[in-house]
């Protein structure tokens, strides 16, 4: 498909000439324009550690274009007064220019969130590739560089940087309501209890801490200490905001001390022994984990998120993805595919939602995708790695903030790259080289997204990026 390339850079190239014969701009915009096709052109050759930025750091990306757009747009409205200033004639011009670079804005946000959506896929990213690329001759044929609109080249860039951000702050919304649904969702389910089960304070806390505000979540902490009526409940919450702080050492201390205490709820158990595995994991202490899995297991054989946890651990032990042909691996694929479907089993009858419809593409956008990408990462361990890149991806789409989705997609790559044969052909080179390359983009985001937490996540991002090196 190169030389569809080709013609695009052709047709773009002559465009540009007769842009340059009717508006007559400065040479440095014709320079802008050529290195802006460039530089789009070369995006798929982005440094991974860029590309993880730039995933992780969404909103200081945006903040950047945009505000660099504004900057510009006000030096040159400043720069170029429009001759006799604004009058009533001039306010149907100002509403124009100023609407079409919004509009163009919102566009280049558009296709560049598809784009890099693209580029995990490993799929054919041709047609994003030209959508950037027209996107960007929109930009330049728009903008009011000629003798008679000059003055409003300020006004167009301020609409650009505009749109761009308030795509961002609309596609913004929709993941944090997304995300909030998930936590609500990961809380009822390893609670084990609806609403209406809980006392009016853990309602409070439930939805101060699946929205992430944690100034309420501490008062109502405070308040419920005051009253006495401190729950097993609450005391999870606790640990489990500790937890995404990276203050491992302070949530072991609570779930201990709640497993201590003799008047606390014993049917929570088994899920203050698994946030203790999960404690002691994120604390590299690989042997107190396995030893706290057991002890919730063994305290609520049913628990769906120590099923889950335990075949996810058990995959990581596994060192390659391909078939099994011993009989000790035949042995281990199996166990982790009998907790899976275990895991499943419990799955479709502690919840409204239906796991097998969730993992054939039957998604609505907010899901629980703890379970789907644990799926995936199963089924990748299992020998059978197709169907699981595409619950990875899916995961990622629908929670682009879950770094274990990034960092199983990442393994996905390495496991491509190293069943690859070793061959001579440059073509079969490029493959292998094109999925270690995105093997440690997906690591660096995995890591990018645990930002100072020093978590188990992050830790097997680090060593299988070294193996990728």
């Amino acid at each position: 498909m190169a030389w569809l390339i080709r013609i695009t850079y052709v047709a773009l190239l002559v465009l540009l000439k007769a842009f340059v014969d009717g508006q007559h701009p400065p040479w440095y915009w014709t320079l802008a324009f050529l290195c802006a096709i460039v530089a789009v052109d070369s995006l798929t050759e982005t440094n991974p550690t860029v590309t993880a930025w730039i995933y992780s750091a969404k909103r200081d990306v945006t903040l950047i274009a945009s505000g660099t757009a504004v900057l510009l747009g006000l030096i040159l409205l400043v720069a170029r007064h429009p001759p006799g200033g604004i009058g009533p004639n001039s306010y149907s011009e100002l509403v124009s220019f100023g609407l079409q670079g919004v509009l163009v804005g919102v566009l280049l946000r558009v296709v560049l969130t598809a784009y890099f959506a693209q580029l995990l896929r490993d799929s054919t990213i041709l047609a994003q590739r030209l959508m950037l690329m027209v996107a960007v001759t929109i930009l330049v044929m728009l903008l009011p560089t000629g003798t008679t609109h000059r003055h409003w080249t300020g006004l167009f860039l301020i609409g650009v940087g505009l749109g761009f951000y308030l795509h961002y702050l609309v596609r913004g919304k929709e993941h944090a309501r997304a995300m909030r649904f998930r936590l609500l969702q990961n809380i009822s389910s390893s609670l084990e209890l609806s609403t209406e089960q809980l006392r009016p304070s853990e309602v409070l806390a439930v939805k101060a801490f699946a929205a992430l505000r944690w100034s309420d979540f501490d008062r109502i902490l405070e308040t419920a200490e005051q009253s006495g009526v401190v729950t097993t409940v609450l005391k999870c919450l606790e640990a489990s905001k500790y937890r995404l702080e990276g203050d491992y050492d302070r949530a072991l201390n609570i779930l201990t001390h709640e497993l201590g205490r003799s008047l606390r709820s014993r049917e929570f158990d088994a899920l203050l022994h698994l946030q203790m595995a999960l404690n002691y994991g994120d604390n590299a202490d690989a042997a107190a984990m396995e030893r706290a899995l057991k002890e919730s297991e063994a305290a609520n054989p049913d628990c769906l998120l120590t099923q889950v946890t335990i075949a996810l651990r058990k995959a990581e032990s596994i060192q390659s993805a391909e078939p099994a042909v011993d009989s000790t691996r035949v042995r281990s694929q199996n166990e982790l595919l009998r907790r899976l479907w275990k895991a499943m089993d419990l799955y479709e009858h502690q919840s409204s939602h239906r796991l097998l419809a969730l993992v054939t593409g039957s998604t609505v956008p907010m899901t629980w995708t703890f379970l789907q990408d644990a799926y995936g990462y199963i089924l990748l361990k299992s020998g059978r790695p197709r169907f699981s890149k595409s619950l990875f991806v899916q995961s990622i789409h629908e929670d682009p903030t879950f770094a274990s989705a990034y960092l199983h997609l990442g393994e996905w790559y390495l496991n491509d790259a190293h069943r690859r044969p070793s061959s001579k052909r440059p073509s079969d080179r490029r493959s292998v080289e094109r999925s270690l390359h995105l093997a440690r983009t997906c690591f660096h985001i995995a890591k990018a997204f645990q930002k100072t937490r020093n978590s188990l996540i992050r830790r097997r991002a680090q060593a299988l990026l070294d193996s990728a090196e």
